[in-house]
């Protein structure tokens, strides 16, 4: 699908559609607050899960703002590079008149993101921030060594994202936003083969994308005007450098709100989880006797993990026990939130708390206290269960807040069908407080109970109560699940969305084949049994 024709036909936030991608011969998700991923192994849901938390690290949100800073740069190369000395001055020349405009028209009564009391920008500028936002040729690159690396490959492997088949040529990412003032789909494609990484944009919709600014609630108290850059950085009025700081700051906050949905900050939590916790020790050991080489230990020359597992350690890693404390927020978390679903889930599946302490010169070591100890299990002694699930306890209580994304790989893991089941209820809590969650499985009881959670919801309040989960419904609205289909000819899977059926209230997969299948055989053996007697 091109992205210039694109057009809202699909009920997510985003949407994101891949052909030739790994093992995945052509997907077409769009993303929900909770989004599950089901199939077969070997199909592609960690791909496209992966793929996914590439994207967002790549189009950058706060937390290690991988894009945000470099996109400062990046569009700024890219406008100077593209204009000659007397386009640049013109545009500035428009772009300073505009701003003196819309500071000497605004007072401590007129609000500064009122739309209907600002000065028109111009059209000249508007058009050149679309163009630059649609052809940031550096991006390309930029974002095939997060792709890549992510996946454990190096920068120049790109080939190896691609599905191995006589008749493919490359592979082709396209990620889909509807622009939240005015029409139109803000959507960028991305190509993949052997020469590299290819990417191109387009701003859809006939409004100025500056238009985004002033409507904004999020951008409509930025300050932009020279006036407080001129008290906040000691800008010059006639400085034409100060005034491309000014225009690349207006550049950054509409790209930002542009892309909001992808634009967030997402954490993964892999399926060799366990194995990372209960080796995280040993990993803060070798950090610290290597006390110089600290923060390059993991990152320089080849990776030694990929991406994502990276990442997973270098979270934990980061946080600080002797300055956050126990159970204190690093990323200014509200406490009562974080603690709240944290709490909720010690008490609801693991019966004890997970704890941080500090493994010397700052590092944290993690344990685990069940509930009437009066001493703590490291995550060696505890289980399996624990071991699977303190991460979880760890990103809500330090890392998670409102508006993130959470990737979580087979959270059944290591669980019993009755703690899947409870967990299950534990994830559609964390959506209902606003944190977006994706899940890959292979779990029927995992699924089983997400379709209770969005058929409760279609009773009235005073009807959910003594249903267990009742207070975790979620609308099917909110739900997206997606059936990774392999295909028999090695033409790489095909993901489609299942969504609930009607007689059977549950989401249709192949587990109801292998049931059947077990019992046939079942009653095969019981029925040659009795002929033997």
């Amino acid at each position: 699908m091109s992205t210039e024709n694109a057009s809202r036909d699909f009920t997510g936030e985003f949407r994101l559609d891949v052909e030739d991608f790994g093992p995945i011969g052509k997907a077409s998700v769009d993303l929900r607050p909770l989004t599950v991923f089901i199939g077969p192994s070997n199909t592609g849901k960690s791909y496209l899960a992966t793929l996914i938390y590439a994207l967002h690290q790549a189009f950058g949100g706060g937390k290690k703002r991988p894009y945000g800073d470099r996109l400062l740069s990046l569009i700024l190369d890219s406008f100077i590079d593209s204009q000659s000395t007397k386009a640049k001055d013109d545009i500035l020349e428009l772009y300073s008149d505009w701003l003196l405009r819309r500071n000497n028209g605004n007072s401590q009564d007129t609000p500064q993101g009122d739309p209907t009391l600002q000065p028109d920008f111009p059209m000249q500028v508007d058009s050149r921030i679309r163009t630059v936002f649609e052809q940031v040729d550096a991006f390309g690159n930029y974002i095939s060594g997060k792709i890549t690396g992510y996946f454990g490959f190096g920068a120049e492997e790109t080939a190896l994202l691609v599905r191995r088949s006589r008749d493919v040529s490359g592979a082709r990412i396209e990620l889909s936003i509807p622009r939240l003032a005015g029409d139109g789909i803000v959507g960028y494609s991305i190509r993949i083969n052997e020469e590299g990484v290819r990417f191109s944009g387009h701003v859809g919709g006939a409004e100025l994308v500056v238009n985004e600014i002033e409507r904004s609630a999020a951008l409509r108290d930025t300050p932009l005007d020279l006036r407080y850059l001129r008290r906040s950085a000691r800008l010059n009025v006639d400085d034409d450098e100060d005034l491309m700081f000014s225009l690349t700051r207006i550049m950054d906050a509409v790209f930002k709100e542009l892309t909001s949905p992808i634009n967030r900050n997402a954490f993964y939590l892999p399926a060799d989880r366990t194995g990372a916790m209960q080796s995280h020790k040993s990993v803060v050991r070798a950090l610290i006797e290597s006390a110089p080489f600290r923060t390059s230990s993991l990152t320089a020359g080849s990776p030694l993990f990929s991406g994502v597992l990276g990442d997973f350690l270098s979270e934990l890693i980061g946080l600080n026990p002797i300055r956050t404390g126990d159970r204190t927020k690093s990323r200014h978390v509200p406490a009562r939130l974080g603690d709240k679903l944290a709490t909720d889930l010690e008490h609801g599946v693991l019966e004890g708390t997970v704890r941080m302490e500090d493994a010397g010169s700052g590092y944290p070591k993690f344990e685990y206290r069940p509930h009437g100890w009066d001493r703590s299990l490291s995550l060696v002694q505890a289980s399996s269960m624990v071991a699977e699930l303190a991460p979880v306890v760890i990103y809500l209580r330090h890392l998670l807040r409102p508006d993130d994304v959470l990737i979580i790989e087979e959270p059944e893991s290591n669980l019993h069908p009755a703690m899947q089941v409870e967990f299950t209820r534990q994830l559609a809590g964390l959506v209902r407080a606003g944190i977006r969650v994706i899940v890959t499985t292979h779990s029927e009881w995992v699924l089983q109970e997400l379709a209770n959670l969005v058929r409760v919801a279609e009773l009235p309040e005073a009807k959910r109560q003594g249903i267990a989960g009742g207070d975790m419904a979620l609308n099917a609205s909110q739900v997206g699940a997606w059936f990774f289909q392999p295909d028999a000819h090695g033409g790489g899977s095909t993901v489609s969305e299942i969504g609930l059926d009607e007689e059977s209230g549950l989401y249709p997969t192949d587990f109801e084949d292998v049931a059947r299948a077990m019992h046939n055989d079942w009653a095969e053996i019981f029925s040659r049994l009795g002929e033997v007697e």
